[in-house]
């Protein structure tokens, strides 16, 4: 069971994606949490994106090299966006604070945005991304949105919210200004999502975005009509039978569909280890067994031994990015941008480019 966070089991400005386009996700969740049925998924680039959030903040956390790459590219990107927007160094900065939107005493929403920069009657909310995954642009981005809000009923006197993604990867920040008359109706907004999601019979609405994170997606019996709806597709003749308007809801549909599968997989494989008898007609058999070569030196000299030459041996080895990376640190004792230099000057001339197939990716509005 996913116990009731800080947010009081209210709206927040992050499930303000989901709230929107699937007004009855709410009321599952709330019903399938009641019920002690909600298993929490852990991703291993949250626990990540965790991390460097963690260091960003000026806590001594031990990163990755990929973190570490990417905690710099954040920050460089936040003292450019400071220098920007005209952020003086005096400026009041606040970490992860919680901010509540309030209907006259009652706390009805909340969000916590990573930090705000405030100065005059301005403030500025640059939002942290640190994985690889699509996030909505500023300017259409409801998270974003319901910091600017939350900020302007907060601090009185503040007449400009910006907000602006501070992205580990992808383009660099766009910031998009709010002033009071789009704070106000992006206030309205936003109450009226918070009433939609109220509603006992507010409906529920699968889709790749609102899915993909939801708690109750295992359960949902919209989320779960989408699979069938895939499975029972037949494209005879591409094109022929289906339109290109009717293939980009296809696709769409692929995506929510691939994510449910694969909850349903997982949530398989748990219940079956903690009850092997739970699912008739399937069960979990042993993981293959592989082997690694982990003393090369020792299987290098045998091989000499047996008339290899160390040409022969060396064209028949490899070594990824990741271990030379991992030997070059040690030795090194670089990190971060000034890691990735050595290792560019190492493998100059070493290395040979292949490209994948093209990768299916929705285009930005």
């Amino acid at each position: 069971m996913i116990a009731v966070d800080e947010r009081l089991d209210l709206p927040s400005a992050s499930s303000r994606e989901r709230d929107s386009r699937c007004p009855g996700a709410r009321n599952l969740i709330r019903k399938l949490a009641a019920a002690g049925q909600l298993v929490e998924e852990i991703h291993s680039w949250t626990e990540s994106g965790t991390r460097i959030h963690a260091a960003s903040e000026g806590h001594d956390v031990e990163l990755e090299h990929d973190e570490t790459v990417a905690l710099e590219t954040v920050e460089g990107r936040l003292a450019a966006l400071r220098k920007e927007l005209g952020v003086p160094d005096d400026a009041e900065e606040l970490i992860e604070k919680r901010l509540w939107l309030y209907d006259g005493l009652r706390k009805i929403a909340s969000g916590k945005p990573d930090r705000i920069w405030r100065f005059g009657s301005t403030s500025v909310i640059p939002d942290i991304k640190t994985g690889w995954g699509e996030v909505e642009p500023e300017e259409t981005n409801l998270q974003f949105r319901g910091y600017a809000v939350l900020e302007y009923f907060d601090r009185p006197g503040v007449q400009r919210v910006i907000v602006a993604k501070v992205g580990a990867h992808g383009p660099k920040p766009k910031p998009v200004v709010y002033e009071e008359p789009d704070l106000l109706r992006a206030k309205d907004e936003w109450l009226a999502e918070v009433e939609a999601c109220k509603q006992p019979d507010a409906p529920r609405v699968a889709g790749s975005i609102q899915c993909k994170y939801c708690p109750a997606k295992l359960h949902c019996p919209e989320a779960q009509a989408v699979v069938s709806q895939v499975a029972s597709l037949t494209i005879h003749e591409p094109g022929l039978v289906v339109t290109n308007e009717q293939l980009v809801e296809l696709l769409d549909r692929c995506s929510t569909a691939e994510k449910m599968v694969a909850v349903i997989r997982a949530e398989a494989r748990r219940r079956l280890k903690d009850d092997p008898n739970s699912l008739p007609g399937w069960t979990l058999t042993p993981g293959r067994t592989t082997s690694k070569v982990v003393d090369l030196a020792t299987v290098f000299s045998r091989c000499t031994a047996k008339g290899v030459t160390a040409e022969q041996f060396t064209a028949a080895c490899s070594i990824t990015k990741k271990d030379l990376t991992d030997v070059l640190k040690a030795t090194t004792g670089l990190k971060g941008k000034a890691l990735n230099a050595v290792i560019d000057e190492v493998l100059e001339g070493a290395t040979e480019e292949k490209t994948s197939a093209p990768v299916l990716k929705r285009a930005e509005k």
